[in-house]
């Protein structure tokens, strides 16, 4: 954001107070990383959880080795768990004096003492109370409004790794997870024995065979 313009400069009497936390992290809590033509498939899973909610599955032709697997899965949870939000309240003014409404979109520089960022609203909310209007304005990674929040609370479709395991004649297919867990889905043009790419109830390609690996972070 350097360089741009802010529409609205927050500071002194305009900020009524402010809070640094911690966004709602994502429902993930493990993701499988392999190499393409030669290495290993690693399960990632964070420590402490269930493994069950995987991530979209990461390939790479550089990731041949299990510690260089386990620190990109581990890039991959820490950038679903460390999210970091700031909430900033405003006195709003009458029409025409600042800061006004400030949607989501809207750049914004902030000045606290001699600190001063630019960053973009994410959410906004209006309160009126004993004649005095405020507005909450929320920045941050990922940081959202309720219909946002409630979208990361609904199922996903990853990007999953599994084998074939059985064929059915309604084209098919029974997909064994690196977990242990099956899928039947759809793709009627792999075997049985395949490793394959599914998402979304269907077979999106095949996969290395590579030898498997599990470790935590």
């Amino acid at each position: 954001m350097a360089g741009q313009a802010p529409e609205v400069v927050l500071e002194g009497a305009l900020i009524i107070d402010s809070t640094l936390g911690r966004a709602e992290p994502m429902q993930e809590d493990c993701v499988f990383v392999s190499g393409t033509e030669s290495g290993f498939l690693v399960k990632v899973t964070r420590a402490g959880t269930a493994g069950e909610r995987p991530a979209a599955t990461v390939t790479d032709p550089l990731l041949t080795e299990i510690l260089a697997c386990r620190e990109r899965g581990r890039q991959v949870l820490a950038a679903r768990a460390n999210r970091k939000s700031l909430s900033v309240g405003t006195i709003l003014n009458s029409a025409g004096s600042p800061p006004g409404v400030l949607e989501p979109g809207a750049l914004v520089e902030m000045v606290v003492g001699t600190a001063r960022w630019l960053d973009e609203v994410m959410s906004c909310a209006i309160k009126v109370q004993f004649g005095k209007v405020t507005q909450t304005l929320g920045f941050g990674e990922e940081r959202g409004n309720e219909f946002v929040r409630l979208q990361k609370l609904l199922p996903t479709d990853p990007l999953l790794v599994g084998t074939v395991i059985a064929v059915w004649p309604d084209g098919t297919r029974t997909v064994e997870l690196p977990g242990g867990g099956e899928l039947r889905v759809s793709g009627d043009s792999v075997a049985e024995g395949a490793r394959v790419y599914v998402q979304g109830g269907k077979i999106q390609g095949e996969a290395p065979a590579l030898p498997t690996a599990s470790v935590e972070v």
